[in-house]
């Protein structure tokens, strides 16, 4: 029930000195652990006189609160439950159960830790609450000293990284938000869970039986004050940061500056083949070899690539209708199959007497021959 959880603690850190220090089973610790053990096995016998009432003081006709507290340091976390009872003879404390964890070797942030301890707290209020459920109606109130995991868990998980936002949902899952508040350290019993006590300390602990003074009063007398709460906190750690996706035109092309490198036309264009089977550009043959048509898809691509570098804009204009530069308009530029084509400027010298299916053949033929690109 970790009625002596802080104890309990208090061995499980001396467990984890020894683990820190490499010592082996047969070897002596050093003088202080043996210091420390000696007085932690002196005192042990003492917790023979705690004691635990059984009845936790639910009669008739009474309103039951269930409170947690939790908290968290370098060494350790861990959270406690009492029973608060109201009835027409008084209130009464009771402490139910209690858990602690020892901290993880791998560096966490504080305000990390005392979130897992509000998640081990919330996974105790949640027992609790399933086994008195079909009893009697009970309400729920959880603290904590830790005002930047309160607003962890009061906001919405998905402005949070992975970590903290996989804790809130659990947190959230087992206790609502709204029934967690703050309290100042000094008041929070769940304290002693996250450094340990030795026996001697525990049983004259001004906090672990009964919980803070206040928690004897009716609940509307509890220091519990929800508008500071939900202040917001400057500079809140583990915000997700949002990323907007841009696009932004790529000035480099793996093409161009492989044909910068390659002084043989033909070499070039056997490896652009083959760049484009690999990216399905052209069909997988079994063969390694490469056909005619291959050769000028390659030429076709890198002639598109090139032209793409040096004449964007009149790409753009030709696309869209619109008028090119003084230049280009004299070379009579128009657009097939990706690329810039031209019409050699001596044509209509000759062609005015032709017929226009003449006309048309002796343009078709040009198309296929003349090609706008700059020279390697």
């Amino acid at each position: 029930m970790g009625f002596v959880a802080p104890t309990i603690l208090y061995a499980k850190l001396l467990i984890k000195q020894l683990w820190q220090l490499g010592i082996d089973w047969d070897d002596e610790p050093p003088p202080h652990i043996i210091k420390i053990w000696r007085q932690f096995c002196h005192e042990l016998p003492l917790l023979n006189d705690f004691k635990i009432p059984r009845h936790v003081g639910v009669v008739e006709d009474c309103v039951v609160t269930l409170v947690g507290f939790s908290d968290a340091s370098e060494l350790a976390y861990g959270g406690v439950v009492y029973l608060h009872v109201q009835s027409a003879s008084g209130n009464t404390v009771q402490l139910v159960c209690s858990k602690s964890k020892v901290a993880p070797s791998q560096p966490l942030t504080i305000a990390r830790l005392e979130l897992c301890g509000i998640v081990l707290l919330s996974k105790l209020l949640r027992t609790v609450l399933n086994n008195y459920a079909g009893r009697f109606a009970v309400n729920v109130c959880a603290f904590t000293d830790s005002k930047v995991a309160l607003y962890w868990i009061k906001s919405s998980p998905h402005r949070w990284q992975t970590f903290v936002a996989n804790r809130v949902v659990q947190v959230t899952d087992n206790i609502a938000a709204d029934n967690f508040h703050h309290v100042s350290g000094v008041e929070n019993p769940a304290d002693c869970l996250s450094r340990g006590v030795t026996p001697q300390k525990l049983i004259s602990h001004p906090l672990w039986l009964k919980g803070p003074p206040w928690l004897a009063m009716d609940p509307s007398q509890w220091p519990i004050n929800k508008e500071s709460e939900v202040q917001s906190i400057e500079d809140i750690p583990e915000r997700k940061i949002l990323a907007h996706p841009v696009t932004a035109p790529a000035h480099d092309c793996a093409i161009y500056n492989l044909a910068q490198r390659v002084s043989s036309w033909t070499k070039l264009l056997r490896v652009i083949v083959f760049v484009c089977r690999f990216t399905k550009l052209l069909p997988r043959r079994e063969s390694m070899s490469v056909t005619a048509s291959d050769m000028e898809f390659a030429e076709i691509k890198i002639l598109q690539i090139i032209q793409r570098k040096y004449f964007v804009d009149e790409l753009n204009n030709l696309r869209n209708n619109k008028c090119c530069s003084p230049a280009f308009n004299k070379l009579c530029a128009f657009l097939d199959n990706g690329l810039i084509r031209i019409i050699p400027i001596n044509i209509p010298l000759f062609y005015r007497d032709m017929t226009m299916s003449s006309t048309l053949l002796l343009i078709i033929i040009i198309k296929r021959i003349y090609t706008l690109v700059p020279s390697f």
